[in-house]
């Protein structure tokens, strides 16, 4: 997962282009490892962020109803952690 985070990283300083959000997801992959998904596929990110949130989402439309309610759940999270 962290190769992802390099590539994209590379790229934008090819493009001379800053993405600051970035730093936000190498911080959610790098709690995804220390919570143990390492080994996984990006679906580790939903995992970790479910764990430190202290909830597990279940959708009823499978896929949009999860992710939005797990970002709404994480989001103040995030915020708060990215000042």
């Amino acid at each position: 997962m962290f190769k992802d985070v390099d590539l994209i990283e590379k790229f934008a300083q090819n493009l001379q282009l800053s993405i600051p959000a970035l730093r936000v997801a190498e911080k959610n992959l790098a709690s995804a490892v220390a919570l143990g998904f390492g080994t996984e596929n990006a679906s580790a990110l939903i995992k970790a962020l479910e764990k430190e949130a202290g909830l597990e989402v279940k959708a009823s439309r499978p896929g949009l109803t999860a992710l939005l309610s797990l970002i709404r759940s994480a989001s103040r999270q995030i915020t708060v952690s990215a000042l």
